[in-house]
């Protein structure tokens, strides 16, 4: 799972030129969908609109097959659409190609404008529902990276330390650990009578613990992202004594790691985590409805898009199926909503969310019936 980053969704904003292309279509991993090609022939029809799109620009034939010649390549490229996920996000301009294959679905989209067509991939990007799993044990460690589809492993074992012996000595088996006789990893770190255990046997684990956390310190860097374990019951205190980390779960999966393949640890993590992510959409739409028809919420993008730009947006709520075409003028901080899209206009829901984002706030996107104030496609709640 290559997870779209925070830089991915910075660098597309970025302004590239006149000409931006960013198509969206659901894919298939397998199936008649495959077998058919379905998805090689939604993307071929995808092209086609935005081919005219393009010459619609003022663009000639030859440079827009210019453009789009990049993903024409990939139409009849059997490996490319072997190595599919639920969606795929492609972005084109006269500059670079960037293809993104996507754990989420996404509708058949296609956007030419000034600008990418980012709205489906900000949660993905420091996404809301992303966690970090630590399958913890005495004879092995493991980190994962999942949300709310799916779980990765992550690399560790260059940081982190993968049996209790490598930070306490070879000779602790003999001196405290009373292990089956069968071998492999199953028999490393079995204890006979763990409630008995002397202190100096708990320092010995604290140690150990000690030196994974500093290596899985390492390797998350937004402590935003709460951190769950699964574990045996009376490995979990020990460890919350060696951590660090500022977003461990109050709560953990209570059996040995190594018993649950990644699917089992995901649907576990999930189970105990999925929750969590709702309280702080939930917090904030509570806030809105607190704060309605103040000067820290608006409904209208002609105030939210300049507060947008200027950082000034907390949480932005929206609906996943709006669309409001216009053109926004910085200098001036004028919006001028139009009808329908032109070749002159932007997606304002689209230059707002980004904006949001940019500035550290909170895109949620959602159903409209679902939004804190249901009447309006955009709903924004202000820092100050």
């Amino acid at each position: 799972m290559k997870s779209i980053t925070r830089r991915d969704i910075t660098d597309l904003a970025q302004d590239p030129g006149s000409a931006c292309v960013s198509i969206y279509i659901p894919t298939h991993q397998k199936g008649k969908e495959v077998l058919q090609r379905q998805d090689r022939i939604l993307l071929k029809n995808e092209v086609s609109k935005v081919e005219k799109g393009l010459v619609g620009r003022g663009f000639s034939g030859r440079e827009a097959d210019q453009i789009l010649n990049p993903i024409k390549e990939k139409l009849d490229d059997v490996d490319f659409w072997h190595y599919q996920n639920k969606g795929l996000a492609i972005f084109l301009s006269k500059e670079f190609t960037k293809i993104y294959n996507l754990p989420i679905d996404v509708k058949p989209r296609h956007y030419v404008s000034s600008d990418f067509y980012l709205i489906p991939l900000l949660p993905l990007a420091g996404r809301e529902d992303k966690f970090f799993v630590l399958g913890l044990s005495l004879g092995e460690v493991k980190l994962f990276e999942g949300n709310g589809q799916e779980i990765e492993e992550i690399y560790v074992k260059d940081l982190v330390p993968q049996q209790l012996e490598e930070v306490v000595g070879f000779d602790y088996r003999e001196k405290f650990l009373g292990v089956h006789s069968g071998s492999g990893k199953q028999a490393r770190g079995t204890f006979h009578g763990h409630g008995h255990w002397q202190s100096d046997q708990k320092d010995e684990i604290l140690a150990f613990f000690r030196a994974v956390n500093k290596g899985v310190n390492s390797k998350i860097h937004d402590p935003k992202d709460p951190l769950i374990l699964v574990c045996v019951d009376y490995l979990f205190p020990i460890y919350k004594k060696a951590n660090t980390y500022k977003n461990l779960f109050e709560d953990h999966v209570s059996i040995t790691p190594g018993q649950l393949n990644s699917t089992e640890i995901h649907n576990r993590a999930w189970e105990l985590i999925g929750g969590h992510f709702d309280k702080e959409k939930n917090d904030k739409k509570e806030l809105f409805r607190q704060f309605h028809d103040t000067e820290r919420t608006s409904v209208d993008l002609n105030e939210i898009i300049p507060a947008a730009m200027s950082g000034k947006v907390d949480t932005l709520f929206l609906d996943r199926d709006a669309q409001v075409w216009g053109i926004y003028d910085p200098g001036a901080g004028k919006v001028n909503i139009q009808e329908n899209h032109r070749v002159s206009n932007t997606s304002l829901t689209n230059l707002a969310a980004v904006l949001v984002f940019k500035n550290g706030g909170n895109v949620f996107l959602q159903d409209r019936s679902d939004l804190p104030a249901d009447f309006a496609d955009v709903n924004a709640l202000y820092r100050y």
